[in-house]
Formats: C-alpha cells, sequence, structure tokens
C-alpha cells in the first residue's frame, strides 16, 4: 500500500513551482516467505600462518566454522512482517526563459537506510514545434558530477510519446582493433519510452489565468501538456 502526493502552484505568467512526495507506504509480506534471525558475538584474534603451514592445525578453518555455528545461534519464523517502502522527495521550479525555452531545477531526496541520499537536476527544455519538445539536463548525484541526461517528446492533446536517456557517459576511448568507442568509466545507462494519453482535456473550457473562456491572447489550459 501506497500514496503519492504532489502540489503545482504557478507564482506568475513565467516562475512555476511544483513539489510531490511518492512510495510513501509500506508491504506487508505474508505468504511464501521464511525469516532467518540470529544473535550472538565472536571475538576473532587472527591466527598464525606457521602453525598451518607446519601441519600443526591443519583443522583451524573447520573448527573456526564450528564455533561460528555454536555462537551464533539461528532461528526461523514464517510469521508475517512489514518494511517500509523508500519515498522520494521532489521540489522544483520551472522559469519561461524564452517563447520556446524552459529552464527547470529539481532536488530529489531519498530516503533510505534511515538516511536522506539528495540529487540536484538543472534542465533546459526546448519547443521548437507544439508538437515537438527536446530535453538536456544535467545531474549531481550518487557523489558523481557527470551525469548527463537527453529527451525527446513527440505528440500533442490526446496523446505523446517520450523517449529519454540519463547516466550518459562523458568520457570515451576508441578501442584499437575495430576503432569503435566504448565508455571510459560507467556503471549504468538508463533509457526509458512510453505513451502518455490523457483524456478530459476540453476546448470549450476556461482559460488558463481564469479569463473569458476560449480567450485567444491567454489560450487553453490543459495540464498535461501545459
Amino acid at each position: 500500500a501506497g500514496i503519492d502526493l504532489g502540489i503545482i502552484y504557478e507564482y506568475d505568467d513565467k516562475i512555476t513551482l511544483a513539489a510531490s512526495l511518492i512510495d510513501l507506504g509500506f508491504i506487508r509480506w505474508g505468504s511464501n516467505m521464511e525469516q532467518f534471525e540470529g544473535k550472538g558475538t565472536l571475538d576473532f584474534e587472527g591466527f598464525d600462518l606457521r602453525d598451518i603451514s607446519s601441519g600443526g592445525s591443519t583443522d583451524f578453518l573447520q573448527i573456526l566454522i564450528d564455533t561460528i555455528r555454536q555462537v551464533l545461534q539461528f532461528s526461523s519464523s514464517e510469521n508475517p512482517y512489514f518494511t517500509g517502502l523508500m519515498p522520494k522527495l521532489y521540489a522544483g521550479a520551472t522559469y519561461q526563459l524564452l517563447p520556446d525555452v524552459k529552464v527547470s531545477a529539481l532536488t530529489r531526496t531519498d530516503f533510505f537506510d534511515r538516511r536522506p541520499h539528495v540529487s540536484l537536476t538543472l534542465s533546459g527544455m526546448y519547443s521548437p514545434l507544439p508538437y515537438l519538445h527536446g530535453t538536456l539536463s544535467y545531474s549531481i548525484m550518487n557523489n558523481r558530477f557527470d551525469h548527463i541526461g537527453v529527451g525527446l517528446a513527440m505528440g500533442g492533446k490526446g496523446g505523446q510519446f517520450y523517449i529519454v536517456a540519463d547516466h550518459i557517459p562523458v568520457r570515451w576511448v576508441r578501442e584499437t582493433d575495430f576503432g569503435l568507442l566504448w565508455p571510459y568509466n560507467a556503471r549504468t545507462v538508463n533509457i526509458r519510452m512510453g505513451v502518455n494519453i490523457l483524456f478530459g482535456c476540453d476546448d470549450k473550457g476556461k482559460s488558463r489565468y481564469g479569463g473569458r473562456p476560449g480567450s485567444r491572447s491567454r489560450g487553453k489550459y490543459c495540464p498535461a501538456y501545459d
């Protein structure tokens, strides 16, 4: 069970503020499970390799394993239990720099292992056509400063296709045998794509800023493609 919360506040014609808290909830594990719990302490002070090399303590490792088994008494249980989800807190702002250009800043805080893990993303979006949008982002996360992302969205009211990628490597090396380029240092590259389908936007609805419906100066308000 989990809930997502979010809010969008239009400060003025150019600045939009937003925040959201997602994955606030828990999981109840109740079937096909078995949990183990062990208690005990063991002080290990090392051993002398000369005793093993001379053949005097050939059973040392087995003795150590047997000692650990005796000290750490494990018990099993099939009782249901709960674990929390990993909540994520987003907070950001968007600024309409030019009629076709938006810039934004977004912070993301993951609450994992009872500690906050914060990241920052700066991005810009260019919309040369009403149904075509491109974005470029730079992120600081996981103690690294080389996260680059790109994205493309096509579509308008009713449907939209998008593809985005991040963790794009910034350093490449050329392979000597065939001359191919390979990432110099990369852990993962994320690529996501999908389709957004929107229901409920009405051309006869109110204008965005509360003026006369259908006002040409203000335009129609459709939140998903604002």
